[in-house]
């Protein structure tokens, strides 16, 4: 009794250290404020559309109901997290939890790496919260908020194993860390870079390698633990839920067997997607984070620590691209995306604690202030224009098809022998090339093609979900058989397409719209 008394003081203590402090500090202020701020600005635009891909319009438009797709995909905790919200998708909302969870995942990583400066708070705060991750994620509304709580869940596993010695919080980190991989698998990758950067600093200033091996490895067995309570968990819903693991990103080769004979390609593929994150998707982006990359590395090199302890700080440092994507290694047959790309991030408040322990003189140290403060405000404007061009070019595209589609709902309405019982097959998609060509944002934006239809997801669904949500008409299910017929038939190989005379016909009681020769099937 006496140790769970103590054991339950000690967790109090640090609850109130580790929460209530952090929060009621004057830095946590100074986060929430520029968070909130910082999102109303950058994720206006879709709080007034609130348009999303071709997944939110089928998976969660307003209820999600797509839980046992989730779950095949190793995503478990998924649908505890959705249900404590009735399942609703309410974009505000979500945006509103979404971006509290980064100021506290930030407000977190701040005080694990000790960083004071008020402007480097701020552009850290800005730098997580209007990446192209969280732009992205709106997207998918209804998987928001479980991302939100994989990143807050990863950013408290580490946090906690590298706070406190003693030996239960690795229990308890592993368990934070099952839940936020039980969310979305590639938040690991936040939990590791936070690690490998929080011992490389502490590495430049205590000069304890001993300690930093011991905090290492403690993190390490953490994370195993934490690996493995998600996979068993996993499995058990599995088998509650009598669902099978998907096939799509290689979620069904997850597992010890497939990590270890994979391991060497799976390491390489982590490198090469750091590189390819940072050097191969878009110039003006690139060039600033170059220069990120370029000043921590002149920061290491101008360390004036003994030898060994640099070439401590150089190894850690070549582990922090495998750290940022271990997920290469969790799921092999997946390359890192935009969607992955919240880790990245760590790179800037890195830099900044970095500055904040260097030795230079005056004057180099406000030089590296000014260049740091001016490269991160770029990075930031840069994905602050990207999210909006997203938004506008997904925008866009549903206005394009409402208009295209909007004269041939109403074409068929007008059909005398047409009933609220019949059933319509738009089968392909328009082209919306020359619109996409027109729009000056669309280089700019996070997804090129169509938003509304995928181009390789069903057409049945996407349509059905289309026309129902934008007026509020049930077309009607076709299911596959009908489908397939109608393509095999004689008079939809004759019919012409869309905007073309005859390109609407009535073929075996379904009005069918024809905008492709060849449709998938």
């Amino acid at each position: 009794m006496e140790k769970l008394k103590s054991l339950r003081k000690t967790l109090v203590a640090h609850w109130k250290s580790d929460i209530l402090d952090v929060v009621c500090s004057k830095q946590s202020k100074i986060v929430f404020i520029t968070a909130f701020l910082a999102a109303f600005c950058c994720y206006f635009e879709f709080l007034k559309n609130s348009h999303g891909t071709a997944d939110w319009l089928n998976e969660g438009y307003l209820i999600y109901t797509n839980a046992n797709w989730a779950l095949s995909l190793g995503r478990w905790f998924l649908r505890f997290i959705n249900s404590a919200t009735f399942n609703v998708v309410n974009p505000a909302f979500c945006i509103v939890v979404c971006t509290f969870v980064q100021a506290f995942s930030v407000i977190l990583i701040l005080r694990l790496w000790e960083i004071k400066s008020t402007v480097f708070t701020v552009l850290s705060t800005v730098a997580i919260v209007v990446c192209s991750a969280v732009a992205v994620q709106y997207l998918y509304v209804y998987m928001s908020i479980p991302y939100g709580v994989a990143l807050l869940t990863a950013t408290l596993s580490a946090y906690l194993i590298l706070r406190h010695k003693e030996k239960y919080y690795i229990v308890i980190s592993a368990i934070l860390l099952a839940l936020g991989l039980g969310c979305y698998q590639s938040y690991v990758g936040f939990a590791a870079g936070i690690i490998i950067c929080t011992l490389i600093l502490r590495l430049i200033k205590d000069n304890d390698a001993i300690q930093t091996v011991k905090t290492g490895g403690a993190a390490l067995i953490m994370g195993v633990i934490g690996g493995s309570l998600y996979l068993l968990s996993w499995k058990f819903f599995k088998a509650y839920y009598s669902v099978s693991a998907a096939s799509y990103g290689g979620a069904d080769k997850i597992g010890l067997r497939n990590v270890l004979s994979n391991l060497l390609s799976s390491v390489r593929n982590a490198y090469k997607d750091f590189f390819r994150y940072y050097f191969n998707t878009n110039c003006h982006r690139n060039i600033f984070f170059c220069i990120v990359l370029l000043l921590i590395v002149v920061l290491i090199i101008a360390l004036k620590n003994k030898i060994t302890i640099k070439c401590g700080v150089v190894a850690l440092l070549l582990f922090v691209p495998l750290a940022f994507n271990v997920v290469d290694i969790i799921a092999t047959e997946r390359n890192i995306n935009v969607l992955m790309g919240h880790q990245m991030q760590l790179i800037i408040p890195f830099l900044f604690a970095l500055i904040e322990r260097s030795e230079f003189k005056k004057t180099i140290r406000k030089g590296l202030n000014y260049i740091s403060v001016l490269t991160v405000t770029a990075i930031c404007i840069v994905f602050m224009v990207r999210a909006f061009a997203t938004y506008k070019t997904v925008d866009l595209s549903y206005s394009y098809v409402e208009t295209v589609t909007e004269p041939i709902v109403q074409n068929i309405f007008s059909q005398s022998d047409y009933t609220s019982e019949s059933k319509i097959a738009f089968i392909g998609y328009p082209d919306e090339t020359r619109i996409q060509k027109a729009n000056p944002l669309q280089n700019m934006s996070y997804f090129r093609q169509s938003a509304v239809f995928w181009y390789s997801m069903d057409c049945r669904v996407i349509w059905k979900q289309f026309i129902l949500t934008t007026f509020g008409v049930d077309s009607g299910w076709i299911s596959k058989q009908e489908y397939d017929a109608i393509l095999d038939s004689e008079q939809f190989q004759e019919m012409a397409c869309y905007p073309e005379t005859g390109a609407i016909q009535k073929i075996d009681d379904i009005w069918v719209v024809k905008f492709m020769d060849n449709p998938t099937r």
